[in-house]
């Protein structure tokens, strides 16, 4: 998976593989060691059929790039129950951030409306990440990675266009109490 700062945000697509694990139990380190694990392709599309006690699998590799600007895994389903991104080390260790409606947002890497999770750049080599999701029922968000610049943008954009709806309807609100004292008449009390 290459991430290209001019084209985002930068969609998962067919750049992972999946597994689902009907047993539930399955810890990282024994499943990338298992060669009869039947990866498939992940898919923007697909949704993936998980219950209480399944969790879903993805492994991708991010290509090397210039590290000069942080990135991040964006999962934009804020219902989902919990979300581990792994990253292997430089000795074969696994590192976790975790973020769901199992976990306080302010435990979560990244406080936000939905899971986002930094991931560690390299301009040298390619980077290795599973991600485990763990959900009473199906899942279908897409995966996608943004920018830190484009994050700030695209939060920027949303809080500007709640402003202005909130903004409005405050307004309204106190128009109906100016009208309802001025005019003496309850109905613009009630609107």
């Amino acid at each position: 998976l290459e991430l290209l700062p001019y084209d985002q945000p930068v969609s998962l697509q067919k750049s992972g593989d999946a597994w689902i694990d009907d047993s539930g139990n399955r810890l990282i380190g024994n499943l990338m060691a298992d060669p009869a694990i039947a990866w498939s392709p992940t898919s923007q599309d697909k949704v993936y059929p998980l219950t209480t006690g399944r969790n879903l699998w993805i492994r991708f590799t991010i290509a090397p790039a210039p590290n000069t600007e942080r990135w991040y895994l964006e999962i934009p389903y804020p219902s989902v129950d919990r979300v581990t991104l792994y990253q292997q080390g430089t000795f074969g260790q696994w590192s976790q951030l975790i973020a769901g409606d199992r976990l306080p947002v302010a435990a979560w890497p990244v406080p936000h409306r939905h899971p986002l999770l930094p991931i560690e750049m390299s301009a040298e080599v390619p980077m290795s990440y599973v991600l485990k999701i763990e959900n009473a029922h199906s899942f279908g968000a897409p995966l996608q990675f943004v920018s830190e610049r484009y994050l700030s943008r695209t939060e920027q954009r949303t809080s500007l266009v709640l402003g202005i709806f909130f903004g409005l309807a405050g307004l309204a609100a106190v128009l109906g109490v100016i009208s309802a004292v001025s005019l003496r008449d309850g109905a613009y009390a009630l609107y």
